[in-house]
């Protein structure tokens, strides 16, 4: 579909775009390797007098021979963004297509796009826009990590509370086990004083005979 992507950057010394960025597809018998040289010699040099695209706020589009032109002027970084299409775009695809060039422009290391990505499968970037999509990614995944995190702390809190309920159950135990200990040593007791005392009665039934 596409045939080229480009940005230009605009030099108020020399009063010229000047290419930073391009992607070309190769050529065919229809649609030559010198797609952006008929654009840079045919419609480039009046862009800039038109008033609508230098607002910033109007996009350019025209049809040159069979080839459909679709152009955004960035006026914070004086870019012109360009796209030749080999067919008519309709409805929001060629603003979505901009939109996406400019991320690739100044967002590549967020979206982690190219202009060379754009034009080998533009269907993917004339429905959605690249950097929202990114963003909301980016946000499932500290979502997802906040979760996680959150589930392994609640799994630790539980194993931190049988921890406790263990613990409690061992001191009540070694407690009750305590309390038998000398309840059994007093009755070892009780049975010696017992055997004492016949003893000393006995000695003293053998003295009397």
């Amino acid at each position: 579909m596409l045939r080229a992507i480009a940005v230009y950057e605009y030099n108020d010394e020399a009063e010229e775009f000047k290419p930073i960025k391009t992607a070309i597809k190769p050529g065919t018998l229809f649609f030559p390797n010198h797609t952006l040289s008929d654009f840079e010699n045919t419609t480039l040099p009046k862009l800039k007098e038109n008033d609508r695209l230098m607002s910033g706020y109007k996009m350019f589009d025209d049809k040159c021979d069979q080839e459909f032109y679709y152009v955004q002027w960035i006026p914070e970084r004086k870019h012109l963004l360009v796209a030749i299409s080999e067919r008519e775009l309709f409805d929001a695809e060629p603003r979505y297509l901009l939109i996406n060039i400019n991320h690739a422009d100044v967002r590549s290391d967020k979206v982690k796009t190219t202009l060379t990505d754009i034009l080998r499968n533009p269907i993917g970037y004339t429905g959605r826009d690249i950097f929202t999509q990114a963003i909301l990614h980016d946000v499932n995944d500290v979502k997802a990590i906040a979760i996680n995190t959150i589930n392994m702390l609640l799994e630790r809190g539980e194993r931190v509370q049988t921890l406790v309920e263990k613990s409690e159950r061992l001191y009540v135990s070694s407690v009750e086990f305590q309390g038998r200990a000398e309840e059994l040593k007093n009755s070892f007791s009780c049975c010696g004083n017992a055997k004492n005392t016949i003893k000393t009665a006995a000695n003293k039934l053998r003295i009397v005979k």
